[in-house]
């Protein structure tokens, strides 16, 4: 504080002025973990109850149709299927809560040394997936709203709708008939990798599931992109610098751009949460090793263990993207940082 002709004036520091707004950041963090941790307790007592009402016997399915009585009583006993359902959910879940959810129904090995080496693999397809699709989505995007209107805008569109509305499966079959069979015999069919190897040391054999996800992303991001250039674009700060006599590729990539991210950081949580969810139909077509190989087998297998974890893992991946995503959006956005969430 300083005194002027008798009059005090208060002047506040950059630092203390920061502090607030650090508070509410942190609070607002504090206050998303709990909703997470709730939400995903919730997960875990719906996923129980819908594993326990799936319409098969799994020691019946695991053991098959050869087996006695006796076979199929041993393992139940073994694996406390007899048990009410609120012993078993109370007893996984003290378990999962120390990072173990069980031995697996079919094989008898851990759940956690499946779940989360297939989660890895999975990771690495989106992440890379992803690392490509937001620049290119960018990119295309960009050049779309400044053509807005345009004849080509119109090519874009319906190239966009096209690709939006091929499947998964379909797009994958496609590049597996170019790239793998009948054009080009450039790139395996199938993802050839052994078991405990990681995915990074066979590039080739990753290239034709990353091209998938990185096609089924585009369309959604170059479309969300374009939409919130084209209103940046109109807007009466961008509108000044044009007066200014700045160029256009400056007023897009200076000025338009930075204030079009949010929604493209949105945009890119959900593609990627996407992504692992759409993960099966991928890795089955392509033999790949990640979660939706595992998935499948967990449920053709009425696997509860493994189907529980994994559903669980998925939940809890979703949310940390999530967060994360909303921390990036804090960061680049003066907006919410003000606001403090």
């Amino acid at each position: 504080m300083t005194m002027t002709h008798g009059a005090s004036v208060e002047v506040t520091s950059p630092a203390s002025s920061r502090k607030p707004a650090l508070a509410k950041t942190l609070g607002w963090i504090g206050r998303r973990l709990v909703a997470s941790v709730v939400v995903l307790f919730l997960v875990s007592v719906v996923v129980s109850i819908a594993t326990q009402l799936l319409p098969s016997d799994p020691a019946r399915i695991i053991l098959g149709e050869l087996a006695t009585p006796q076979m199929l009583d041993a393992f139940r006993s073994a694996h406390g299927l007899n048990d009410p359902y609120i012993v078993r959910y109370g007893r996984w879940l003290a378990s999962a809560l120390t990072g173990d959810f069980g031995a697996s129904l079919a094989n008898g090995n851990p759940v956690a040394g499946q779940v989360f080496p297939a989660l890895a693999n999975s990771l690495i397809l989106t992440v890379i997936a992803i690392i490509i699709a937001v620049p290119l989505s960018t990119l295309i995007g960009a050049a779309a709203a400044t053509r807005a209107r345009r004849g080509s805008d119109q090519i874009f569109d319906y190239v966009i709708m096209a690709l939006s509305a091929l499947p998964e499966f379909v797009k994958g079959t496609l590049l597996v008939l170019v790239f793998a069979t009948a054009v080009w015999r450039v790139l395996p069919a199938i993802a050839v990798i052994p078991p405990g190897a990681s995915p990074l040391a066979y590039p080739r054999d990753i290239v034709l599931p990353i091209a998938v996800l990185v096609l089924s992303a585009v369309p959604y991001l170059s479309r969300l992109i374009r939409a919130s250039l084209v209103e940046v674009l109109a807007s009466e700060y961008v509108q000044m610098a044009r007066l200014k006599g700045l160029s256009p590729s400056r007023i897009l990539w200076r000025h338009a751009l930075p204030n079009a991210v949010v929604p493209a950081i949105q945009g890119a949580a959900l593609c990627m949460a996407l992504m692992l969810g759409g993960a099966v139909v991928i890795e089955y077509l392509f033999r790949y090793p990640g979660i939706g190989a595992l998935l499948t087998d967990a449920v053709r297998n009425r696997d509860l263990p493994m189907l529980q974890a994994l559903i669980m893992v998925y939940a809890a991946v979703y949310m940390l993207v999530n967060l994360a995503a909303e921390l990036l959006m804090l960061a680049v956005s003066p907006e919410m940082r003000a606001a403090g969430r």
